[in-house]
């Protein structure tokens, strides 16, 4: 009997710990995602400004840093996001930086609007939910 209550016990905590354990990696994954991408949608946002008062050399150098600051976030963001959504992004940043090379800011705005948007879903996909625990 006592042995039996004991095992009840083991199993209670491991169950316990394995909730705590998954809330615990979903709160990181809610900050981590949300502060990545938030940053994102602020630099898209300063590089739309940039564009509209035709500083585009300010703007290029704030597109190589939305590059530089997507590559050293993606080792840990991979593990969290769809792989999908993380690729799309990572080619809408490579989109902006060619097309302030080539001078296209009609396409580089396009590129901007999608790049908040998608930043803006990861946010969303990566909310505090039940499903995200499980």
């Amino acid at each position: 009997m006592w042995e039996r209550s004991k095992q009840v016990r083991l199993r209670i905590g491991i169950l316990v710990f394995a909730f705590v354990f998954s809330v615990g990696l979903c709160i990181f994954s809610n900050v981590y995602v949300e502060n990545s991408m938030s940053a994102i949608i602020q630099k898209a946002e300063e590089m739309e400004k940039m564009l509209i008062k035709h500083d585009s050399k300010s703007a290029s150098a704030a597109s190589e840093s939305l590059k530089e600051y997507m590559v050293k976030k993606s080792r840990i963001l991979e593990s969290l996001v769809p792989h999908e959504d993380l690729h799309d992004l990572s080619v809408q940043i490579e989109d902006i930086v060619l097309t302030i090379r080539i001078q296209d800011l009609d396409d580089c705005q396009k590129a901007l609007a999608l790049i908040k948007e998608n930043a803006d879903h990861l946010i969303r996909h990566e909310a505090f939910s039940c499903g995200n625990i499980f």
